[in-house]
């Protein structure tokens, strides 16, 4: 029997990193200098920094397994580990005023619940966002967290790989970086179109605005990983100072109450059933990630005191931005279709499949895809308006447009569509006229269309003292009326766009759209139908932020200093995304790094090391 195909590379891949040694603690030491809860994208790049010193010794703890108990995500195209145990598998509750796909509903929220937290299982896409969100940050009393602070510890974490990248990019840090997987034709098209539209091609990185190829986490035709970039080449020589324990669930904050306040001293975890403890001489970090960061200091009785008294949790530090002021990218995705794209401008799920041998004997080919090769980025005509989310007209791309070449057919369909957007039952006379239609495809082109910038705010609460249980998430789409008003202007782009002559020449349709038809359905459509049909099906990027921001002293909900230090409290830091004050324009992944390598310099200047 022949093995080929997949199961060869699995094999491959399993071979591959038995040779690696495994970075896992089986049981942790009673103290540390420094104790990082959380493996993920942050904590990882935080613990990797902080052990480049030899005379200081770091515990890591991650409620996950290992990224080696899946070998598959390293594989750039087998990323999805949403319906695995790596995944927290939250969901949000009921919203009230989103989208009707999600009024009454909840959606997953998928965070990585893995060595690498969400690093091992994203789409690899590096951005650094806008300058200009930086500079809004500061706005909003992040001080010293402006784009001219920032801007080295990109450079600091970035290792480009490719003499295609930006010179900008940084060429000697751990995060290894190259070009995606390119698809010439697909973006030439898209580049054509949105010229039209005064849309000028650029490289993201150089200057956001415009037409742009993506960066991505790949090297030698693997996922890299916060794991891969800072800790896995290391640890061989750090393994007696460097400690990384796995499905380990953090619980509380342990503290010392001092004259002068609490004292953060270690953490309280479980691990193999039985509750245990570790301490920290100098800090506990915090880079349980969005959801978990919130979720433990509320456990620990650090939040808003009267939802703590709900709770029966004592009071340590009564700071009401604990869990406040979530903020997330709102996506919604423009199904087209042409039937003059030429025959290899996309692939269905098994054509991508298929493509093992060209991955195995060159690591080329559509293996290494990211799924997306190109972003638009773009203000509206509402930026500088009292409708932006920029409180001094910080003029930052408002809208996102990821480019997703690929054949959706029937058999795709249940895991390419959004199960709360598109239920097939409901549409079957629909779907059967595309495939007649379309030779079987119904789809070939997706635009996920995302606004960056929104000005409704949520919440991470506690449904329960019991750790075990996870917190309620109430992302409150759409609870600011604005973020409406300029959003239905980023979709005007796309329906332009539908009217250019490159799409009109390849006869590209908006295709299965069953809502809002009483407003009219050919393009170019009027004001009502995108704002009904935006309420019908937008739904979460997965790109939250900001449930312990940092902020000024007076400002009550800020929960961090400038430094990262969790106010009323010593030696608790906090570095991860739920420290920005607001979203930045694009994925969030290079940010986090971003944060990681400014946390640690702070961190080593805090303790003279």
């Amino acid at each position: 029997m022949i093995l080929k195909g997949s199961i060869l590379l699995l094999l491959l891949i399993i071979c591959h990193d038995r040779i690696r040694r495994s970075i896992v603690t089986s049981v942790a030491d009673a103290e540390y200098d420094y104790i990082v809860v959380g493996g993920g994208t942050t904590g990882a790049a935080v613990a990797g920094r902080l052990s480049e010193n030899p005379n200081v010794k770091i515990l890591v703890i991650e409620a996950g397994k290992s990224d080696e108990a899946y070998p598959k995500i390293r594989v750039p195209e087998f990323e999805s580990l949403m319906f695995s145990d790596a995944n927290w598998d939250f969901r949000t509750v009921p919203q009230k005023v989103a989208g009707q796909a999600l009024v009454n509903k909840t959606e997953r929220w998928p965070r990585g619940k893995i060595l690498g937290g969400t690093s091992s299982m994203n789409h690899m896409i590096y951005h650094r966002g806008s300058p200009h969100d930086f500079d809004s940050w500061e706005d909003q009393g992040a001080k010293g967290w402006n784009w001219g602070n920032v801007e080295k510890y990109f450079v600091k974490a970035e290792g480009s790989q490719d003499p295609r990248l930006s010179p900008k990019l940084g060429r000697n840090g751990p995060l290894k970086l190259t070009k995606a997987y390119d698809r010439p034709i697909v973006d030439h098209i898209i580049e054509d179109a949105a010229r039209e539209l005064g849309i000028n091609t650029t490289d993201y990185i150089e200057s956001l605005e415009g037409f742009s190829k993506l960066v991505a986490t790949i090297y030698r035709g693997l996922r890299i990983n916060s794991i891969e970039a800072y800790l896995r080449d290391h640890f061989p020589d750090r393994k007696d100072r460097l400690h990384v324990l796995c499905e380990s669930l953090a619980t509380k904050v342990l503290f010392n109450i001092t004259k002068n306040g609490p004292v953060a001293a270690g953490v309280e975890y479980i691990k193999d059933g039985e509750t245990r403890q570790a301490y920290a001489r100098k800090e506990v970090i915090l880079s349980a990630g969005v959801i978990g960061t919130p979720h433990l200091l509320l456990l620990s009785g650090i939040g808003p005191e009267e939802h703590l008294n709900e709770h029966d949790i004592p009071v340590i530090v009564n700071s009401p931005g604990v869990g406040s002021n979530l903020k997330d990218h709102v996506r919604m995705q423009y199904y087209l279709y042409s039937d003059k794209f030429p025959e290899d401008y996309s692939m269905s799920r098994n054509e991508i499949d298929e493509a093992d041998d060209e991955y195995i004997l060159m690591g080329l080919g559509p293996l290494l895809n990211t799924r997306f090769t190109s972003y638009i980025h773009f203000r509206t005509n509402l930026s500088g308006t009292p409708y932006s989310a920029s409180t001094k007209n910080r003029p930052f791309p408002e809208i996102q447009i990821g480019i997703h070449p690929m054949k959706v057919q029937l058999s795709d369909f249940s895991t390419v569509y959004d199960a709360t957007t598109y239920k097939i039952s409901d549409y079957a006379d629909e779907v059967r006229k595309a495939l007649i239609e379309r030779n079987g495809v119904l789809t070939n082109l997706i635009m996920v269309v995302g606004l960056q910038h929104a000005k409704s705010s949520g919440s991470i609460t506690l449904q329960s003292s019991d750790p075990l249980q996870p917190p309620l998430i109430d992302p409150a789409f759409f609870s600011n009326e604005d973020d409406v008003r300029v959003y239905v202007e980023g979709l005007r782009f796309v329906e332009n766009l539908l009217e250019t002559e490159k799409f009109k020449e390849l006869n590209v349709k908006h295709v299965f759209q069953p809502y809002c038809n009483e407003f009219g359905n050919e393009p170019p459509r009027s004001t009502e139908y995108l704002e009904c049909w935006l309420r019908q099906v937008a739904t979460s990027e997965y790109h939250p932020c900001g449930t312990a921001k940092i902020g000024r002293e007076s400002d009550p909900s800020a929960v961090v200093d400038e430094r990262l230090r969790v106010r009323n409290v010593k030696h608790l830091r906090i570095a991860d995304a739920s420290v920005m004050p607001h979203e930045i324009s694009g994925n969030p992944q290079g940010t986090c790094y971003m944060i990681a390598e400014k946390a640690a310099d702070m961190i080593k200047q805090d303790w003279a090391e």
